[in-house]
């Protein structure tokens, strides 16, 4: 961490513990919001940005943002760009110091806004970190997050959910779970030779939990449609994240005429006939896993 914002975590903590808060109870709130004001307005964001870059590029990603700035409501970014090897587009993302930081554990929250849809929540400063994160109402394809998918296809849908956990350089001490769905989700299908466009269902859940160092998927379910199925299995995570190895198993049904039109398609992608579902496994890098047979 840069020793600016080393500095500034120093400093708040060292001011917080001097603080008299029977005074700041009598003032009825008023003493709160001015040390609160203080907080926020001496977060140092270029050093939390350069920070932020740095240990997203130990990962493999690249982050570029338009411009960010500091002021009364606190830090804010805008104009965030995601790359290498997932896309993502954040229009404005804004900081605070969370509220356990006024008893010595410093943090902060933040509110990100993704299109119509927004992400909030809060992170521990401290590694390993406790992170909690509310997603409401996120439209995938105001994201550009699927646009890396292979062929030219992309997913779309709207995405609302919870993710709640413990985030760790060491991916032995990453716990958590993550509850999401995607509503009316629709799949674009590129380059892919069918007969259809898109392919569209009518709810894709999402439930994984993590401990020891291990994602158990809890499965990944898509309901209604023209397709339905389930991926479960385990992904074991390594450091960077694109090492981590999958264990997983996918079973897809298609309703007669997508499936008399993609049925002799599917194994060249993997994919086995068992009964009137067909099923693919996977056992590899999870960065491998799209271009796998």
């Amino acid at each position: 961490m840069t020793e600016r914002l080393l500095e500034w975590l120093r400093t708040a903590g060292a001011w917080l513990r001097r603080v008299r808060w029977g005074r700041v109870a009598r003032t009825g709130g008023v003493g709160l919001v001015l040390i609160l004001l203080s907080l926020w307005v001496s977060l140092p964001v270029d050093s939390l940005l350069e920070y932020a870059t740095r240990e997203a590029a130990n990962e493999g990603l690249r982050i570029e943002f338009a411009a960010a700035g500091n002021g009364l409501a606190g830090p804010w970014v805008e104009g965030i760009d995601v790359a290498a090897p997932v896309r993502l587009h954040v229009e404005r993302l804004s900081l605070r110091p969370r509220l356990q930081t006024l008893w010595g554990d410093p943090g902060l929250s933040f509110s990100a806004r993704l299109g119509l849809g927004t992400v909030d929540g809060n992170a521990a400063m401290a590694m390993p970190a406790d992170l909690h994160v509310e997603i409401d109402q996120v439209r995938l394809g105001d994201t550009g997050l699927t646009s890396s998918l292979p062929l030219g296809m992309r997913l779309d849908g709207t995405l609302s959910g919870i993710i709640d956990g413990v985030v760790s350089p060491d991916p032995d001490e990453i716990t958590g779970t993550v509850n999401l769905t995607v509503e009316q989700p629709v799949l674009a299908v590129g380059a892919l030779p069918l007969p259809v466009s898109a392919i569209t269902g009518s709810k894709l859940k999402i439930k994984a939990e993590a401990r020891s160092g291990e994602v158990e998927i809890a499965p990944v379910a898509l309901d209604g449609g023209q397709v339905w199925g389930t991926v479960r299995g385990t992904v074991k995570l390594q450091k960077p994240a694109a090492r981590s190895r999958a264990n997983l198993t996918a079973r897809i049904h298609f309703n007669d005429e997508l499936g008399n039109a993609i049925g002799p398609l599917l194994p060249m992608a993997g994919f086995r006939q068992e009964r009137d579902a067909w099923v693919r496994q996977y056992k590899g890098p999870i960065a491998q896993l799209a271009r796998s047979r």
